[in-house]
């Protein structure tokens, strides 16, 4: 196929810098916080199908005085074509491992460790615009740091990503950059200790 593994000619480095209002709506109320997020994005193609991906960030959460360190490396098999091959889209079968710190400055420190599921689509897909549908299904076991007593939590997601994508037309300098907004909905099937948020509104700017 042409690809060598980890070769740093297949290796694309996303640094996503997302200065983000971040409004996450609780189950338990109608309470929202403002989060800022620094995300560092990387990805390897292994091959025309697969990839593994490492975003490494942390975010900080107000007014819950939260801060979040995170590492979620994942892996994505892009799935062939069987259906519908006249469209332009393209779905993917993801699996990975979301690694959390949530430092709580009023209160105990949670370890989070939560190994997920998901399918992924884009469609449609146009050259200023790609709107990718996300199904996410993560299994959370939470560990309070205190007394090292756990809880397990089930989540279910759907995001609606919309990246709006600049190639230099109206300004020379502005190709390569790009606007996601994404909109993701959350069905905590089992409560975990926190975070149990149901929707979240995420816009960022990312090159």
């Amino acid at each position: 196929m042409g690809y060598t593994k980890f070769s740093v000619r297949y290796l694309t480095v996303h640094t996503l810098i997302c200065f983000i209002y971040n409004v996450n709506v609780a189950q338990e109320d109608t309470k929202t916080t403002q989060q800022i997020w620094l995300d560092y994005n990387q990805k390897w193609h292994l091959s025309e199908r697969l990839t593994i991906s490492g975003p490494i960030g942390v975010k900080t959460i107000s007014t819950d005085a939260w801060n979040r360190f995170y590492i979620s490396p994942e892996i994505a098999l892009k799935l062939r074509k069987t259906i519908l091959k006249g469209l332009d889209y393209n779905d993917e079968m993801r699996a990975g491992m979301d690694l959390y710190f949530n430092q709580n400055t009023n209160g105990d420190n949670v370890l989070e460790v939560s190994p997920f599921q998901g399918y992924s689509l884009t469609w449609p897909k146009q050259k200023y615009l790609d709107i990718r549908h996300y199904l996410k299904l993560r299994e959370r076991f939470q560990i309070n740091t205190r007394d090292w007593s756990h809880k397990f939590g089930l989540k279910l997601s759907y995001e609606l990503t919309f990246t709006i994508r600049f190639h230099g037309d109206l300004w020379q300098y502005g190709s390569g950059f790009y606007l996601p907004i994404a909109l993701r909905f959350y069905w905590n099937l089992i409560d975990a200790v926190v975070f149990n948020n149901v929707f979240r509104f995420t816009p960022g700017l990312g090159y």
